[in-house]
């Protein structure tokens, strides 16, 4: 049955013209020709409870649809969906996130807001999904740098100079980083309801291990015996972000790969045991 067939039966059902509307947009953005047998399964269609909402038609979409329907292979898909992402960054970073709209991300990305629905629920998604890439690159940094045959001296020292490098380096990681630290909606709840919750477990993991290196470089007695622990955790994030501010402020007149050994070995030098 072809779309608009489709929806003419659909008229016949129900009277919800705005519904019926949105399922045409839908039908079409979705590049599904053959997008009404999935809907087809629904005993629905012939009963009062049409017409759909976009939700439903979207999650039966999904459970039914055939490979005759998909006419993007999955790593086409895995490229759009990287692109609405890469949009959706960009789109943010510009505007704030409660300036955006999906249209806006829609537009950036050259795709429909069919298309980003298709991968994402929303715009919040899009901004937790985001949030949480980011989370996730200084806790890669950290298993590399734990993985090597280093002191915890020089994991400490490698991993400061790795971060500031690689944020310097990546304009992804650096702009999710300036997205994270500066300028997050702590008011957004995703569909779980959860909120930005996830923001913070990879911070959390992430000083978990750093604790766990500053343990051992006080059992191997590289460094002070006297630490607080959380605190020393604590004071390398915080000289790790309050340099952040300063480059991503000062317009990033200076390089931080440059200053980043000087500023790793003044962290260290308050933290080592006396020779």
């Amino acid at each position: 049955m072809a779309c608009q067939q489709y929806i003419a039966l659909a008229g016949s059902v129900g009277s919800n013209r705005k519904s019926i509307s949105d399922l045409r947009f839908y039908c079409a953005a979705l590049h599904f020709p053959e997008g009404p047998l999935c809907l087809s399964k629904q005993i629905f269609l012939t009963g009062p409870s049409f017409p759909v909402t976009i939700k439903t038609y979207m999650s039966v979409c999904k459970q039914f649809r055939s490979s005759r329907a998909i006419r993007k292979t999955k790593e086409e898909a895995a490229l759009t969906r990287e692109s609405v992402l890469q949009a959706a960054l960009r789109v943010f970073s510009r505007q704030g996130y409660a300036a955006s709209t999906l249209e806006d991300i829609a537009r950036e990305a050259g795709v429909t807001r069919g298309a980003i629905y298709w991968h994402f629920q929303g715009k919040a998604e899009l901004y937790q999904t985001l949030l949480a890439q980011g989370s996730q690159k200084p806790l890669q940094l950290l298993d590399e740098v734990s993985s090597a045959a280093l002191s915890p001296t020089e994991m400490l020292r490698r991993l400061f100079i790795r971060l500031l490098e690689d944020i310097e380096e990546d304009e992804t990681f650096q702009a999710i980083t300036e997205l994270t630290l500066f300028k997050s909606e702590p008011g957004i709840v995703d569909a779980q309801g959860e909120g930005l919750a996830q923001k913070y477990q990879g911070t959390q993991a992430f000083a978990q291990q750093l604790a766990q290196i500053l343990h051992r470089g006080i059992d191997a007695g590289e460094l002070r015996a006297d630490l607080d622990i959380q605190v020393t955790s604590l004071a390398f994030t915080a000289l790790l972000n309050g340099v952040l501010l300063v480059w991503l402020q000062s317009a990033k007149t200076f390089s931080l790969k440059l200053f980043a050994p000087s500023l790793a070995d003044t962290y260290l030098q308050g933290i080592l045991a006396s020779s």
